[in-house]
């Protein structure tokens, strides 16, 4: 085993701080990309991985690709300051801002700067995705004209501040009284569709001018019905009566949840494998909980997408992970060269596998036989 894979995993919060710092060095661009978004990164590393020497990037990647990536990876770390916020709020590609705008540990005085970014995307980024938005910068972006920005799919700067669920309600009922401009029209249905919106103002968009405004505002109770369902099917600590309700729903993203939830019974999980639906297939083969005769049958199952969950998935049985290294799927193949609980006659056949990204998965995968394991050395 080599030096690196004697190490935790880049990805985990829990791999010791010793380590991350020796990940941080791997000539594994994508390993240290890792590194950058694990909030258990030492400051001191983030910054090492921003300012380094990009010497070790792979041949067939561009530079630019990798130093985007880990930049941007850094730059929505929690674990980064405000002063190296503020260094990658000036970087060139917006990819990197974005990451900024959405870090919870932003400053106010960074994020007003970054809602007047050249890139709609950043603010867009900002508004809807930062979890630490203030209210007072919430008031601030509602009190300043609006304008597009994503137009296509009908986004405003106060139709997305308008969806977050963390809108007071008193710009709630602002936002969704605001009949001025000709963008109030998306304020208003996106307020309708805002599950804290009072039911007087959803009473009163039921009978808007729009009648976009009127639809949203009469389908809210549904979708917040629903949106209630998914929760409750993927909540652990959901009883198994009300999983087994919610396994009979005529929605398959409720099925979905359940089928993923890890306290789901196996009796359950056993009947959704049956599932019409192959995402909800798909996430079955994905459950850790999920009987091994289950995922044996799974790895017959005609989508792929299914075959490749129970390939990834660590309690399938080794016989049915030696099986899939056969499969015809480059997908399925890649995520048995990366489960861990691959055995290892498999892994050394599918070190010779046509695919590059299956001979990386062998590469990276701590159960890999050493002498394998060095042969493949110069694909990383």
């Amino acid at each position: 085993m080599g030096f690196e894979e004697s190490l935790g995993d880049p990805s985990d919060p829990t791999t010791p701080e010793l380590e991350l710092r020796a990940l941080a060095t791997s000539d594994d661009v994508g390993i240290r990309a890792e590194v950058a978004a694990n909030p258990s990164t030492p400051l001191a590393v983030l910054e090492s991985l921003v300012r380094a020497e990009n010497d070790f990037v792979d041949d067939c990647i561009s530079t630019s690709t990798w130093v985007r990536c880990i930049h941007g990876a850094v730059a929505s770390n929690p674990s980064c300051s405000e002063d190296l916020l503020f260094e990658l709020a000036g970087n060139s590609d917006e990819s990197v801002r974005c990451g900024v705008a959405v870090n919870p540990n932003a400053p106010e005085k960074l994020l007003m700067q970054l809602l007047d970014d050249e890139n709609e995307y950043v603010p867009c980024a900002l508004i809807s995705s930062n979890p630490n938005l203030s209210t007072n910068l919430m008031v601030f972006i509602a009190s300043r004209p609006d304008r597009w920005l994503l137009k296509e799919e009908g986004g405003t700067v106060k139709s997305i501040l308008a969806l977050r669920q963390d809108c007071p309600v008193f710009l709630l009922e602002l936002l969704g009284r605001n009949h001025d401009g000709d963008l109030s029209d998306w304020i208003r249905m996106n307020v309708a569709k805002n599950f804290n919106t009072p039911t007087e103002l959803l009473d009163e968009l039921s009978k808007d001018v729009d009648p976009e405004v009127q639809r949203a505002a009469l389908y809210q109770p549904q979708e917040k019905a629903r949106s209630k369902r998914i929760s409750d099917a993927g909540n652990p600590s959901t009883p198994p009566d009300v999983l087994t309700e919610l396994a009979e729903d005529p929605d398959g993203d409720v099925r979905m949840a359940v089928a993923r939830n890890s306290s789901t019974p196996p009796e359950l999980l056993t009947q959704l494998a049956l599932d019409e639906d192959w995402s909800v297939r798909r996430h079955v083969a994905a459950n850790p909980s999920t009987p091994p005769d289950v995922l044996t049958e799974l790895a017959e199952d005609p989508d792929g997408a299914v075959r490749a969950a129970v390939a990834g998935n660590s309690s399938t049985p080794p016989e049915v992970l030696t099986q899939l290294a056969e499969d015809p799927d480059e997908d399925v193949r890649e995520a048995v060269a990366k489960n861990s609980s691959t055995p290892p006659d498999a892994l050394t056949q599918l070190a010779e596998d046509p695919a590059q990204w299956v001979k990386i998965g062998v590469a990276r995968n701590s159960s890999t036989p050493p002498e394998v394991s060095a042969k493949l050395r110069d694909i990383l």
